[in-house]
């Protein structure tokens, strides 16, 4: 995601389903099917990259996104920044950790190979706070 902000695009619709683990372990942000240019007030896409079909994939003050994981200001249709994705990446990162600690109290004792993935997976989040 930061490498998305770096060259100003805001992802506009981050969630658990977004994120992709490759072979090598590193995470990956995808479908950017939603994505905005730079954090000005026009939600329009820049000629260069807008579909022959649909010049126009976003309008200003559009609903867009996953209702769940959507910032306030996205939500009453003002403007978004990198902001917007933290804070849908924030809700994310809660709603994991609460799947984690809930399927741990389920299905606590299921054997070992459970556990190790419980493990690795608190180890993960904890890495990465």
């Amino acid at each position: 995601m930061a490498a998305a902000h770096g060259k100003a695009l805001v992802h506009r619709d981050f969630k658990p389903d977004n994120v992709l683990v490759g072979a090598d372990g590193r995470v990956r942000v995808a479908d950017f099917g939603l994505v905005r240019i730079g954090a000005g007030d026009s939600d329009e896409l820049t000629a260069s990259m807008a579909l022959p079909s649909n010049p126009t994939l976003t309008q200003t003050g559009a609903f867009m996104g996953t209702l769940g994981y959507m910032a306030p200001e996205q939500l009453d249709g003002s403007r978004v920044d990198h902001r917007s994705d933290q804070f849908a990446f924030g809700v994310s990162r809660t709603r994991v950790r609460a799947l984690a600690t809930a399927a741990h109290d389920r299905f606590a004792g299921l054997g070992q190979g459970y556990e190790a993935k419980r493990d690795d997976a608190a180890a993960w989040l904890e890495a990465h706070p």
